[in-house]
């Protein structure tokens, strides 16, 4: 006859089950929650400073639009203050690999030229019991004197940083996914389903 866990054991797994279901959800209010806190307290302290008056929300208001507007006018004048100011950072030398590495890294997720829409399987070190999913991201690195090979990116779990490894050809077997699915599956550590 099986042993029922004890009082102390079921809360704990309760308690387990609970975090499990509210740790997400949780963490994105509060990390959306905290933004939008920030945006508000800053224009609320200016506003206070000049009318001494405040409004709760205000900021989460005009921090939307502000944000909807630049997006808005991100295909007119602000692109050309952007090519501009783009221009004058390329002439920094550590501020130009700084801000084109950031710029280059976002780009590769929500850009027309997305980077990250190759899923694929990598055999490490050639060997097919050990293979790790990632994202090709270049397959022509003639310009580094680098031939045969692929550059391909692997994110890390339960983290949002990952590695670029340069890899042969045959060791690399793309995968027909959604990316997104296969982005969230290595960072959650293999945990989420795929949604079908």
């Amino acid at each position: 006859m099986k042993n029922k866990p004890s009082i102390s054991r079921r809360l704990f797994g309760y308690l387990l089950k609970g975090l499990l279901l509210l740790a997400p959800v949780g963490l994105t209010i509060y990390i959306i929650w905290g933004l939008f806190s920030f945006i508000d307290d800053t224009i609320n302290d200016w506003i206070q400073y000049v009318f001494n008056v405040r409004f709760w929300g205000l900021g989460i208001v005009l921090g939307t639009v502000l944000i909807m507007f630049i997006g808005a006018l991100s295909g007119t004048l602000l692109k050309q203050i952007f090519i501009i100011l783009e221009e004058g950072i390329s002439h920094i030398p550590v501020v130009k690999i700084v801000y084109s590495s950031i710029k280059d890294f976002f780009s590769a997720f929500v850009s027309e030229d997305r980077k990250f829409n190759k899923a694929a399987l990598i055999k490490m070190g050639g060997n097919e019991s050990l293979q790790r999913l990632g994202f090709i991201t270049e397959t022509d690195l003639s310009h580094l004197g680098i031939e045969g090979m692929v550059s391909v990116y692997i994110p890390h779990s339960y983290n949002f940083s990952g590695n670029l490894f340069i890899v042969k050809m045959e060791d690399v077997t793309p995968i027909d996914a959604n990316t997104a699915d296969i982005m969230k599956f290595i960072v959650s550590g293999g945990v989420t389903k795929f949604e079908h």
